[in-house]
């Protein structure tokens, strides 16, 4: 809690427990995924703006649920198949790490 008494405008760097994470004082979120589900996110966001906190932990149960088949190993070819879907030409394979 110091730091956020000390940075009284930041994100939460999770887009999980949203609506608890701006309770909590965060001002936005960092998302990946929100790029693949613009609209739930938006959605979201929109009830917590207007102070509607039930549907807000609602939608953020929505996308929990969209995004559970799509985690650990399989969150990032999840990702980019699902903006590939949306952004046409947007590649769908996973590029290997940069070595250095």
């Amino acid at each position: 809690t110091a730091l956020i008494a000390a940075t009284p405008r930041y994100f939460a760097g999770t887009s999980f427990s949203v609506p608890e994470r701006m309770k909590q004082g965060a001002v936005g979120f960092v998302s990946a995924q929100a790029n693949a589900l613009p609209e739930q996110y938006v959605a979201m966001e929109r009830c917590l703006a207007t102070g509607d906190e039930a549907s807000a932990i609602a939608c953020q149960s929505n996308i929990r649920d969209q995004q559970r088949s799509a985690s650990g190993a399989h969150e990032t070819p999840d990702l980019k198949a699902r903006l590939s879907g949306l952004l046409p030409g947007y590649p769908s394979g996973v590029r290997l790490p940069l070595m250095g």
